[in-house]
Protein backbone atom coordinates (compact mmCIF):
# COMPACT_ATOMS: atom_id res chain seq x y z
CA UNK A 1 0.00 0.00 0.00
CA UNK A 2 1.18 3.18 -1.12
CA UNK A 3 1.62 5.46 2.39
CA UNK A 4 2.72 8.69 0.75
CA UNK A 5 3.49 9.92 -2.58
CA UNK A 6 3.93 13.24 -3.69
CA UNK A 7 0.60 15.63 -5.09
CA UNK A 8 3.04 15.84 -8.36
CA UNK A 9 3.02 12.37 -9.58
CA UNK A 10 -0.38 12.05 -8.73
CA UNK A 11 -1.41 14.89 -10.60
CA UNK A 12 0.64 13.47 -13.34
CA UNK A 13 -1.56 10.33 -13.62
CA UNK A 14 -5.25 12.34 -12.61
CA UNK A 15 -5.45 11.58 -9.30
CA UNK A 16 -6.07 13.62 -6.08
CA UNK A 17 -3.81 11.21 -4.40
CA UNK A 18 -2.20 7.95 -4.62
CA UNK A 19 -2.06 7.16 -0.58
CA UNK A 20 -4.05 4.46 0.56
CA UNK A 21 -3.89 2.44 -2.90
CA UNK A 22 -2.36 -0.51 -4.03
CA UNK A 23 0.78 -0.56 -6.66
CA UNK A 24 -1.53 -4.00 -8.18
CA UNK A 25 -4.52 -1.52 -8.48
CA UNK A 26 -2.47 0.96 -10.48
CA UNK A 27 0.48 -1.33 -12.19
CA UNK A 28 -0.46 -2.86 -15.99
CA UNK A 29 -1.51 -6.30 -15.12
CA UNK A 30 1.31 -7.48 -17.79
CA UNK A 31 3.96 -5.52 -15.27
CA UNK A 32 3.22 -7.03 -12.18
CA UNK A 33 5.79 -10.01 -12.34
CA UNK A 34 8.44 -7.43 -12.96
CA UNK A 35 6.58 -5.23 -9.94
CA UNK A 36 6.66 -8.92 -7.94
CA UNK A 37 10.58 -9.09 -8.74
CA UNK A 38 11.50 -5.50 -7.92
CA UNK A 39 9.53 -5.72 -4.24
CA UNK A 40 11.93 -9.02 -3.40
CA UNK A 41 15.30 -7.14 -4.06
CA UNK A 42 16.93 -5.02 -1.24
CA UNK A 43 17.60 -2.03 -3.83
CA UNK A 44 16.30 -2.36 -7.49
CA UNK A 45 18.36 -0.56 -10.87
CA UNK A 46 15.94 1.96 -13.19
CA UNK A 47 12.69 0.06 -13.25
CA UNK A 48 9.72 1.12 -15.84
CA UNK A 49 6.30 0.12 -15.46
CA UNK A 50 3.02 1.26 -16.83
CA UNK A 51 0.42 2.96 -14.47
CA UNK A 52 -2.75 3.32 -15.08
CA UNK A 53 -4.40 6.94 -15.00
CA UNK A 54 -7.34 8.27 -13.49
CA UNK A 55 -8.86 8.03 -17.00
CA UNK A 56 -7.84 4.00 -17.89
CA UNK A 57 -5.05 4.91 -20.02
CA UNK A 58 -1.45 3.66 -19.20
CA UNK A 59 1.94 5.78 -18.70
CA UNK A 60 4.91 4.93 -18.49
CA UNK A 61 6.79 5.48 -15.34
CA UNK A 62 10.68 5.27 -14.39
CA UNK A 63 11.83 4.51 -11.12
CA UNK A 64 14.18 3.33 -8.26
CA UNK A 65 13.69 1.57 -5.25
CA UNK A 66 15.35 1.06 -1.71
CA UNK A 67 14.30 -0.87 0.92
CA UNK A 68 14.54 0.87 4.73
CA UNK A 69 13.07 1.47 8.21
CA UNK A 70 9.98 3.85 8.90
CA UNK A 71 8.18 3.95 12.49
CA UNK A 72 9.29 0.24 13.14
CA UNK A 73 9.16 -1.14 9.99
CA UNK A 74 10.72 -2.09 6.47
CA UNK A 75 9.02 -0.06 3.85
CA UNK A 76 9.89 0.70 0.39
CA UNK A 77 11.48 4.15 -0.95
CA UNK A 78 10.58 4.68 -5.00
CA UNK A 79 12.07 7.93 -6.56
CA UNK A 80 8.90 7.84 -9.80
CA UNK A 81 9.13 9.69 -12.47
CA UNK A 82 6.41 10.07 -15.42
CA UNK A 83 7.67 9.26 -18.75
CA UNK A 84 6.25 10.54 -21.69
CA UNK A 85 2.75 11.10 -23.35
CA UNK A 86 -0.20 8.64 -22.59
CA UNK A 87 -0.50 5.88 -24.36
Amino acid sequence: MIIWASRRIAQALGYHSLVGRYLTELVAQEDHPTLARALAAPGTGLLRLRFRTAGGEFREIESRGWSLRWQGRVVRYVVVGVMGEVK
